[in-house]
């Protein structure tokens, strides 16, 4: 994801935050800094980081979970609203699916059953006033805000794990895309609530209505897709009207050759009509007006595209688009010469039609 940063990386899976959790944690810092002085910003943040650890562990719950049904996890990223693992794809039984899902909520759960026991152990509960000071500690609020996790993750609505295992419910009783549509469609719901309720709230539940809307509009996406994609291979949708152009082409070559063209990228070629990578119109553009149109087309390819043979299935190149960032599959036959390519946009376009 862009904008984001390696923290550290466990059994093949990296742990990333984005940029704007840095800016939550420092506006988050401020405020309290200006309510209740500097002890004040640094019990709230470190309250926010042990918070988002809360998280991570939830996210390698789904992460082991999916490696046990033989799906690897590439990274995790921590963002203001939560966490968001990567998974390379979703297991294929409906069992499987639902194990990924509730894993994630069962480790929040043994987190607040752990932290319960040592609230028990550390506290006079005989009180109300130590009652209260449970409630307000550090390990108190902790457990609090595990709770809430589970409960809200267990929301059967896409894109949390509740939607997931209604999924997973019902698919063996009307199939996986309308299945799919249903929990979507009551994710998008729950998301207009979360928005109405923002006005009162404040905007990060504003923020959170947004993420979960637009989740919720991939998965049916993603759905339809996926649909799509069974029983069809690679070559019934690639396109294949791109006018190539030789790795020592320069920019003035590739515009001219765009001047007659509507293709947005252009394939680079060596001189056996294999692969190098891709330029973009965009680019080529931004490079003519910066450098002139002397300059070379090798230095700016943008290399290391996945492929897949022509006779391929679609669900596999399906599978490399959703997980790459490239968002383009490049076709090749069997002595890897250069046939076309696939990208997600365009198959989206034909599952929607």
């Amino acid at each position: 994801m862009p904008w984001s940063f390696k923290l550290f990386e466990i059994a093949g899976t990296q742990v990333r935050a984005h940029l704007t959790f840095f800016v939550l944690l420092a506006v988050l810092g401020t405020w309290s800094y200006s309510q209740g002085g500097i002890d004040a910003a640094v019990e709230r943040v470190v309250f926010v980081i042990l918070l988002f650890g809360c998280v991570v562990l939830h996210e390698f719950g789904h992460a082991f979970a999916a490696l046990r049904c033989g799906v690897r996890t590439p990274d995790i990223t921590i963002l203001p609203i939560g966490g968001l693992a990567r998974l390379e794809s979703m297991p294929e039984k409906p069992g499987e699916e639902a194990v990924v899902a509730i894993a994630g909520p069962i480790v929040n759960l043994i987190i607040a059953i752990l932290l319960g026991a040592y609230l028990y152990l550390s506290f006079d509960m005989q009180t109300a006033v130590d009652f209260e000071s449970v409630v307000a500690s550090l390990p108190g609020q902790l457990l609090l805000a595990n709770i809430a996790l589970v409960v809200f993750n267990l929301v059967p609505a896409f894109p949390m794990d509740g939607g997931r295992l209604l999924r997973a419910f019902l698919t063996s009783q009307i199939g996986y895309v309308r299945a799919t549509q249903i929990a979507a469609t009551l994710g998008q719901g729950l998301a207009i609530a979360f928005a109405v309720l923002a006005i009162f709230a404040g905007p990060l539940l504003f923020l959170v209505a947004v993420f979960v809307f637009l989740a919720a509009a991939n998965e049916k996406q993603a759905a339809a897709i996926r649909a799509f994609a069974a029983r069809r291979t690679v070559r019934d949708v690639m396109i294949t009207n791109l006018e190539p152009l030789s790795l020592d082409s320069n920019v003035g070559d590739a515009l001219q050759l765009l001047s007659r063209s509507t293709q947005d990228i252009v394939p680079v070629l060596d001189h056996d009509q294999q692969l190098c990578g891709f330029v973009s119109r965009r680019d080529l553009e931004r490079a003519f007006k910066r450098d002139g149109p002397a300059r070379p087309i090798s230095d700016m390819v943008e290399a290391d595209i996945p492929s897949v043979a022509s006779d391929a299935e679609l669900k596999q190149a399906v599978d490399l688009l959703q997980n790459s960032e490239k968002h383009i599959v490049a076709i090749t036959d069997r002595s890897r010469r250069f046939q076309g390519y696939i990208a997600l946009q365009h198959v989206a376009r034909l599952a929607a039609l």
